[in-house]
Formats: C-alpha cells, sequence, structure tokens
C-alpha cells in the first residue's frame, strides 16, 4: 500500500473552561481533568503496527479535543512523550502535531505552555478551536496575541518559515441559523 498523507486525531484531553453553544465536547467532558495517555498510547501503537512497513510522506497528528494547553505539567510532559514516541515509531519524511486549544482561560499561561512544548518539539502547532458566537473583542486579541507570539517565537528561536502555521477552526451552532450572520459567499 502506498499513501501520500496520513493524519490521525485522537483524544488526549478533554477538559475546557468554556460553555460555548454548539460546542461537540459534553458537560461531562468539559469539566474532566483527565488525560487519555494510556488509551491514545495503544491506539497509536496498533496504528504504528499497522503502518510499520509502510513509508508516510507526511503524518499529521492531532492531540485534543480540549484546550490542552491547560494541563499541568505533567500531563504537558505525557504529550510530549506520545509525541516523541510517534517519530520513533512511524516513518516519514515530515511530522506536524496539532494540538488542540480553545485558548479559555490565562493567555499568559497558556502562551508559556504552548513555547514549552514547542522548545521540546518544533512540529507542534496549535489548534485554536474557536466558537462563531463569540463576540468578545478582548477574546479575538487573545486569539491573534496567541497566534502573533508564537509565529514570533518559532521565527526568532528556530528561524522556522516553513510555510506550516497554527490553525483556526470556527465552530458554528446549527441549531441557531444565524450563527456567522447571514452572509453567503458568491
Amino acid at each position: 500500500m502506498e499513501i501520500d498523507k496520513l493524519i490521525i486525531n485522537t483524544e488526549f484531553f478533554l477538559q475546557c473552561s468554556g460553555s460555548c453553544s454548539g460546542c461537540f465536547l459534553t458537560e461531562e467532558e468539559r469539566q474532566s481533568e483527565n488525560t487519555y495517555y494510556n488509551e491514545i498510547s495503544k491506539g497509536l501503537s496498533v496504528v504504528a503496527e499497522k503502518y510499520n512497513n509502510i513509508h508516510i510522506p507526511f503524518l499529521v497528528i492531532g492531540f485534543g479535543r480540549g484546550n490542552t494547553l491547560n494541563l499541568h505539567e505533567n500531563g504537558i510532559n505525557k504529550l510530549i512523550d506520545l509525541m516523541k514516541w510517534c517519530r520513533g515509531n512511524f516513518s516519514f519524511d515530515e511530522v506536524i502535531f496539532e494540538i488542540s486549544t480553545s485558548l479559555i482561560g490565562k493567555l499568559d499561561k497558556q502562551i508559556e505552555n504552548a513555547k514549552y512544548i514547542i522548545e521540546r518539539e518544533e512540529k507542534a502547532y496549535f489548534n485554536m478551536v474557536i466558537n462563531s458566537e463569540i463576540t468578545s473583542k478582548s477574546f479575538w486579541n487573545n486569539v491573534a496575541s496567541f497566534h502573533s507570539s508564537l509565529s514570533l517565537f518559532r521565527t526568532e528561536k528556530y528561524n522556522i518559515t516553513d510555510g506550516n502555521a497554527d490553525i483556526l477552526v470556527l465552530n458554528v451552532n446549527p441549531k441557531k441559523s444565524n450563527s456567522c450572520g447571514n452572509s453567503t459567499f458568491s
């Protein structure tokens, strides 16, 4: 079998302090403080075994779905261990790790955690899951600040200019017909 790209998404951490309508996390999941390190380790082992004789030109592994940057140091180190394990157990030309965040919480601490992760895995990028109903100017300023802080950090510290960037995922609430206004694209 030959493939050009493999994308693996995992549910490593589900906690989020937000309560956005339309969120795909249940209230119970948002309140959870657990990581699913053991389950994800086992699952990635199975996938790596199935792909052990296949060279993957471009590999993307996502760790989410909650605000992973709210993890304490021990949880963040477990995440870093998983990324290191993936590097040693998949055959690829290029890899990117996508880590979810909602940026709900103390922004400075989340930027600090993001930089900590990047210092240990240069190919870590952040998947900012944003709700279309959030209209707070300060929240959107935080999104811009997070993005620009990490772009500058990657450029200044690692001279990373590979064209990859953090991702903004815009969730909408399907129960509200006017989630993003009545605009249509033409």
